[in-house]
């Protein structure tokens, strides 16, 4: 009995520093990951409006639960469009990107900022050029094809982008 009770504690022992370690490295490593993750957000916004100034916009979260955020794209304060980050569900976990609209109600950009929850070689493809080329310089309404063999991934990308498409034509069109 008393060997069960000493092993039972070194354990407690053990789990409790092994948690207070992994707690301590995540309050290091965690700013710098935000960090990371804010420069390369807007280096990808930077990718679709090159040379344009960016500014958080207010909206309704709750009309619009896909969208995490919304970017005014601004070049020399003239508006160019807006640049949707949105978070949808996918096959795996949630797929994050960036989806841009210009002033003529055009898809000017999709970029795919974390697609690593899907399944690799097929829901991952939405994290690629093929699913970019079926939604850049489309026109808004002109419908977007899905990816055979993602189409649960695609669909959710779809889905966050008619979202996104709803609150611009609502709000800026």
């Amino acid at each position: 009995m008393k060997l069960i009770i000493k092993l039972a504690l070194f354990l407690s022992l053990v789990a409790g520093l092994s948690a207070g370690a992994m707690s301590y490295v995540f309050q290091l490593t965690h700013p710098i990951i935000t960090q990371a993750q804010k420069e390369a957000e807007t280096k990808q916004l930077n990718a679709i409006y090159k040379q344009s100034h960016f500014q958080s916009v207010s909206f309704d979260h709750k009309k619009y639960p896909l969208i995490e955020n919304i970017y005014e794209a601004k070049k020399d304060e003239k508006r160019e469009g807006y640049v949707y980050k949105i978070s949808t569900p996918g096959y795996g976990g949630h797929i994050v990107y960036l989806v841009a609209l210009d002033q003529s109600g055009r898809y000017l950009g999709y970029s795919p900022i974390d697609v690593t929850t899907e399944t690799s070689g097929f829901g991952s493809r939405v994290g690629t050029k093929e699913m970019a080329d079926r939604i850049n310089k489309k026109q808004i309404g002109s419908g977007i094809d899905t990816l055979s063999g993602a189409t649960i991934s695609s669909k959710a990308v779809v889905k966050g982008i008619e979202q996104a498409t709803a609150h611009y034509q609502k709000h800026y069109k």
